[in-house]
């Protein structure tokens, strides 16, 4: 509580220098002292709620708020009700203009092959890539790979792709990170991920269907039971790792389980959403 003060006290004098018409919060405890700092001096904030269930900085935002915004219409239970709206997730420009035609040339794939993208997020995720590595070979006979592995993890598993042969090797695409994300998806028949805010809204946008395996370390869990249970993905905890093989393997072979899937997921798409949360920020600030 000290250093909320504290933060507030600072925050207040930093508000009164620059005056902007209006401020945006996404959360986190570093924007709580900022908010209450507006609302004492009278600027408009608007707070969005990128996750399904608001952390503790969200909801204690929400009550200096003028407006919240949030990802998904699940969220508007734990929030206020007459001041919440539904803009959804923003995604980059590139999300709404890249196609597969264009993924399936960016990251050289076959197109006659059925192709899998994982992603552990911007680091990577360890346990997930152990996974994979193990069920390489099996899963490189009936699919390509498009493997976003994280800096971090990069080496070691090139040392696994050198190990393949030949045939396999060109199946497998393992990048340490990549600023195409959106060919990526579009190109994917499947994605294998993790289930942070992004997920709200660069899955379905993409129409990609997901396995989606939780960090153990947020609550995107609440994020990936949202998903499973509108249909568009499937959970796995990252205590059965050990099943992910057969689970990739099991979809791949299951088109109509997919075509369900990604159409569960474009439902959920919210295209204008970055435009939405812009146009709400314009009318706060006017």
């Amino acid at each position: 509580l000290a250093r909320l003060w504290s933060g507030s006290r600072v925050a207040s004098r930093l508000l009164a220098e620059d005056r902007p018409a209006a401020l945006f919060a996404t959360g986190g405890y570093a924007a709580a002292p900022v908010g209450r700092a507006a609302q004492r001096a009278g600027i408009p904030l608007v707070v969005f709620l990128p996750d399904v269930h608001p952390g503790w900085a969200v909801r204690f935002l929400a009550r200096y708020a003028t407006k919240v915004a949030c990802s998904v219409e699940r969220s508007l239970a734990s929030l206020p009700a007459d001041r919440t709206v539904v803009t959804g997730y923003p995604v980059r420009s590139q999300f709404l203009h890249a196609t597969r035609e264009e993924g399936i040339a960016r990251f050289g794939l076959d197109p006659s092959l059925k192709t899998v993208l994982v992603a552990g997020g911007s680091l990577g995720a360890h346990q997930i890539n152990l996974a994979v590595s193990s069920a390489l070979r099996t899963l490189l006979e009936q699919a390509q790979i498009i493997h976003i592995s994280g800096v971090e993890e990069e080496h070691w598993l090139q040392r696994e792709r050198d190990r393949l042969p030949e045939w396999m090797r060109a199946r497998y695409h393992l990048h340490a990170y990549t600023e195409d994300m959106a060919y990526a998806m579009r190109a994917a028949d499947l994605a294998v991920t993790r289930a942070g805010a992004s997920t709200l809204g660069e899955l379905p946008i993409t129409g990609l269907p997901a396995i989606v395996i939780p960090g153990t370390f947020s609550d995107q869990h609440i994020n990936a039971d949202f998903l499973a249970k509108e249909g568009a993905a499937i959970t796995l905890p990252t205590l059965r790792l050990d099943e992910l093989e057969s689970m990739i393997l099991g979809l791949l072979d299951d088109a109509p389980r997919r075509e369900s899937m990604a159409t569960a997921m474009r439902r959920l798409a919210r295209p204008d959403a970055a435009g939405a949360l812009a146009q709400l920020l314009r009318e706060v600030a006017a």
